[in-house]
């Protein structure tokens, strides 16, 4: 049996990725009010694959960005889900013409 701890945790996060290499569902660990955040965290770095970079567009360590982000999702994955948009988007102002 594995004991309790970071050992466990681990354990079950490869087991958890073995079997839903999926967009959903989320990992039981992502919040409501982080799911963007810790969504941005681990899409961006199969797509970035420099934890450096990463963790300054998202003002963590590097070590934090290796931790709960590096190799959690497979590019193959991510890429659709960067192609995610909402429907309706009549009433929404790109960044670049609003400047």
């Amino acid at each position: 049996m594995a004991k309790a701890g970071r050992g466990s945790y681990s354990n079950r996060w490869r087991r958890w990725r073995q079997e839903e290499d999926t967009l959903l569902p989320l990992p039981w660990w992502v919040g409501k009010d982080d799911v963007l955040r810790h969504s941005y965290g681990k899409y961006r770095a199969a797509i970035l694959r420099n934890s450096h970079n990463l963790a300054e567009e998202m003002g963590n360590s590097v070590v934090i960005i290796r931790t709960y982000c590096d190799a959690v999702v497979s590019p193959s994955v991510a890429k659709p889900w960067w192609k995610i948009k909402p429907e309706g988007l009549e009433n929404v102002v790109p960044m670049k013409a609003a400047t």
